[in-house]
């Protein structure tokens, strides 16, 4: 559980600061550039509003498209992707490799195995059966739960300019604690991102960040926040 907790936590940093990751504490050291983007997605105009993510993800090897010159960002997102994406991200943080399996069914057989070695050992089976009822039924909670957080990240990156490539600027960092808070801006737009991959809660006043001012941000083991500045 705390593992995809804080899987979840990672992935919102990935999304929320994509275009633009610098060194920012430890949540962040993991995401590297492993290759260059060419436009190679022929469906993904450089007019639009997502074209930097797809840019910065593809870079950072957490994507590589349906094919080699399509993307289809209008198609939804199935098991099988959600799970590439899961063990893509989770291989970027810890710098491993994602190897090919013997006599593989499907070609994303390497990606559950992956997942399996280094998340959750019951993962294909908490998805297809084989579990009691209770234990699959929190299983597809999560996997819902972060199929519809990504939906949400990826709302509010097209709703703020800022997120999709404004400047980062790392506004408070505690390693030990796991809290992470940084700054994107562009123009007017400017947006809080807050990170707390601890176990335990955390408060965070004007103190940590300035920007808050009489305001507080109260954060949960592995949650996520955003806050506009105005």
């Amino acid at each position: 559980m705390k593992m995809k907790k804080r899987l979840i936590s990672i992935a919102m940093a990935a999304v929320m600061s994509v275009g633009s990751i610098p060194a920012a504490g430890a949540l962040l050291d993991g995401f590297n550039n492993t290759r260059t983007y060419s436009d190679q997605f022929t469906d993904v105009p450089s007019t639009a509003w997502y074209y930097n993510s797809v840019k910065s993800a593809y870079e950072l090897g957490t994507t590589a498209g349906m094919s080699a010159s399509k993307f289809s960002p209008d198609q939804n997102l199935t098991t099988d992707q959600l799970t590439v994406f899961l063990a893509r991200i989770h291989a970027a943080y810890h710098h491993n490799e994602i190897v090919e399996v013997q006599n593989p069914s499907s070609w994303t057989d390497k990606y559950y195995y992956y997942v399996e070695q280094y998340i959750d050992s019951s993962y294909r089976d908490s998805i297809f059966g084989g579990r009691d009822n209770e234990q699959q039924a929190e299983n597809n909670r999560l996997q819902g739960s972060l199929a519809e957080k990504f939906s949400c990240w990826i709302a509010l990156r097209k709703e703020h300019v800022a997120l999709r490539k404004g400047n980062y600027r790392t506004i408070y960092c505690n390693d030990m604690m796991g809290v992470y808070v940084f700054l994107r801006s562009f123009g007017d737009d400017k947006v809080l991102v807050f990170l707390n991959t601890g176990t335990g809660s955390v408060t965070l006043t004007s103190v940590e960040v300035p920007q808050l001012q009489e305001k507080k941000i109260i954060l949960s083991s592995c949650e996520g926040k955003l806050l506009a500045v105005l």
